[in-house]
């Protein structure tokens, strides 16, 4: 896996390689929590994958 960091709209995020592509790693996980019904998908979503590369690695194995 290739962690990447693009720009999204006006910010940096944190993405992910697949292909020919880069999947924004908060968002996917964000629409996933929505997917199952989560409350806030996106507060939690970036509570626990932060879209900051910096943040997300020093959050470690939890972010992982």
């Amino acid at each position: 896996m290739r962690l990447v960091t693009f720009v999204g709209g006006h910010e940096r995020r944190l993405g992910v390689v697949l292909g020919d592509r880069v999947l924004d790693v908060t968002l996917a996980y964000a629409a996933l929590l929505a997917r199952k019904g989560r409350p806030r998908p996106i507060a939690m979503a970036e509570a626990l994958v932060p879209p900051n590369m910096v943040v997300f690695l020093r959050g470690g194995e939890p972010s992982m």
